[in-house]
């Protein structure tokens, strides 16, 4: 659901979209994707193994719904956003738990995200939430990722490469 805020504490218009049977949304992250100026939502569906895109106007509400499939048993469990390659356009970055891994999808065109990046955790490691932050103070922004099944939190520390 969301809910729009006036300025004055209240939200007299909320909307919900139903993603659909079997999503089983666990995480979610706000963006301006598209550079539209308006903030969209990205949603990691665990039990459609995908991340759904909601690229979102004030009005009319919900415009469009696009589909990243993360690939059989992937089982994505976090997601969250950042600039990675220093261009104008958001990234995403979303912990797949059940292929123990991290992802990066950058260069959104549009309709589909033109380059991935993607970081073992190990092998049962099972990621479960992710955060973007320059750690190394290289003025890149890096990855951590906490790992439930392993007990461990790994760093990632990205370079413009």
């Amino acid at each position: 659901v969301v809910f729009y805020g006036t300025g004055a504490g209240t939200f007299p218009k909320n909307n919900t979209l139903n993603l659909g049977d079997g999503y089983d949304s666990k995480s979610m992250a706000a963006g301006d994707f598209n550079n539209d100026g308006e903030t969209d939502i990205v949603t990691a569906n665990t039990g459609s193994n995908d991340l759904s895109l909601l690229l979102l106007q004030y009005k009319p509400d919900f415009i469009n719904e696009i589909t990243y499939l993360q690939g059989s048993g992937a089982h994505p469990s976090a997601v969250t956003v950042g600039h990675f390659n220093n261009d104008l356009q958001m990234d995403i970055v979303v912990a797949n738990s059940g292929t123990n891994e991290v992802r990066i999808l950058m260069d959104y065109n549009g309709s589909t995200f033109m380059k991935t990046a993607t970081y073992s955790t190990g092998e049962n490691s099972h990621p479960q939430q992710v955060v973007v932050a320059d750690f190394n103070k290289d003025s890149q922004l890096d990855i951590a990722v906490v790992n439930s099944w392993s007990n461990t939190l790994k760093v990632f520390l990205i370079s413009n490469n």
